[in-house]
């Protein structure tokens, strides 16, 4: 099969939204030519709140009584989504699978049982939490969770909440932390 040459090609034009496009490649063109759809293409949402060098503390009054983590102070990089430190929460603007993570830094007193979870639509999201023992308050700790969440909801929140499951009048210093979420597809 004799190669083409370039100036016999077709013209390629930039495809509209509703356009299907042809793939070409440097390979001789086969008579079965494949296409792509740009109706699923997902535009890129994503936001993150974080703390750096935190100082404050934050009270856990009851054992096992989860309270909103309160001290992030820094909105990062969002689009099409709302980092909002002030409020300590991530706005997801539009409906679709979003993957959320925390990772939290923190000091806390005397061998207390720490979790930490995100909630969406202030519902308790299982699959991204995690619990740690404090060992006392001159440690840091750290700990991490990343999960999977659906939020068909356009406007809804992402946060993080705490507990302490050994103790009432416990304490929850946040020393470095982020929150993220990316949206990774839309609701189908």
């Amino acid at each position: 099969m004799a190669d083409q040459k370039i100036s016999e090609l077709p013209e390629i034009t930039s495809p509209s939204a509703s356009d299907n496009l042809v793939i070409v490649t440097g390979l001789p063109l086969s008579p079965v030519s494949r296409r792509i759809s740009f109706e699923n293409i997902v535009t890129v949402d994503y936001a993150q709140i974080y703390t750096i060098n935190g100082a404050a503390t934050q009270a856990l009054p009851t054992e096992d009584v989860w309270e909103k983590l309160d001290q992030f102070n820094l909105n990062g990089a969002d689009n099409n989504a709302v980092a909002d430190s002030t409020n300590n929460r991530i706005v997801a603007t539009s409906a679709g699978t979003y993957i959320v993570s925390f990772n939290l830094s923190f000091s806390a007193n005397t061998g207390d049982i720490f979790q930490a979870q995100v909630r969406w639509n202030n519902i308790e999201q299982n699959q991204i939490r995690a619990e740690l023992t404090s060992t006392g308050n001159t440690n840091i700790l750290h700990f991490n969770a990343t999960g999977i969440v659906n939020a068909n909801v356009a406007g809804e929140d992402f946060e993080v909440w705490v507990r302490c499951t050994s103790g009432s009048n416990k304490r929850f210093d946040l020393k470095e932390g982020t929150l993220l979420a990316n949206k990774v597809s839309k609701n189908l």
